[in-house]
């Protein structure tokens, strides 16, 4: 009997030694594993941009005969233009009394569009995105016509950007991961980015496009946003 209590304490100290070996041989696995982590990171960048300068009527109001206020918000950066003109310059000479605020600029002037002088009135200005281009005008007529009034409109001299790029992923780490790659433009982050799985050990070659608002110089950069083990 004393034998037998013997041996299943033996067995007791040798089951409390293999459960604390598991435990210890396990977490250390454990511990290894998560200290296996990608490493994916960007390269080779190529950046190729293309820009896209137009003319495009934003406010048509046609003909004014007398009174006309105007408002506008900038869609995108760029210089835009009042442009008045004298439907019939042969027959009568038009006053234009303007008062306008471009963005946190005001003016007020007069514009004399004369007899015989077919060529359009053009004040321009510069506006950010977002700014406003408001004001009014009271048209005057001296001549046979004078009800004829100027016809009245708003163009936009605005230019875009397609900037195209390439660049290659490379994962150095010990694992597979996935990483979520963006564009920077002037360290400023774009609304381009995409999540990409790479291998370990892998190069990727890649490309992405973007449209920006105005047609400046800037700075491109890609960058690795985050990353996590696949």
């Amino acid at each position: 009997m004393e034998k037998v209590k013997k041996e299943g304490k033996r067995w007791k100290v040798f089951g409390i030694i293999l459960a604390v070996w598991i435990v210890i041989t396990g977490g250390g696995y454990f511990a290894y594993e998560t200290s296996r982590q990608p490493n994916i990171q960007p390269t080779s960048f190529q950046f190729q941009t293309v820009n896209d300068p137009k003319v495009a009527r934003v406010v048509n109001q046609g003909l004014v005969r007398e009174f006309s206020s105007f408002d506008y918000a900038a869609q995108v950066p760029g210089k835009y233009m009042l442009v008045f003109t004298n439907p019939a310059p042969i027959l009568s000479s038009k006053t234009v009394s303007l008062s306008y605020a471009a963005g946190e600029q005001s003016k007020s002037i007069s514009i004399e569009l004369k007899f015989s002088t077919p060529n359009p009135a053009l004040i321009e200005v510069d506006l950010s995105k977002g700014q406003r281009l408001q004001g009014n005008f009271r048209v005057t007529s001296v001549g046979l016509d004078i009800n004829a009034g100027v016809d009245f409109e708003i163009l936009g001299s605005i230019c875009s950007q397609a900037v195209s790029f390439k660049f290659e992923l490379v994962n150095s780490g010990e694992v597979d991961g996935y990483a979520t790659i963006g564009l920077l433009v002037d360290g400023v982050s774009s609304e381009w980015s995409n999540k990409y799985f790479v291998k370990q050990g892998e190069i990727l070659e890649e490309s992405g496009a973007v449209i920006l608002d105005d047609c400046q110089k800037h700075t491109y950069k890609i960058v690795n946003i985050e990353q996590s083990k696949a």
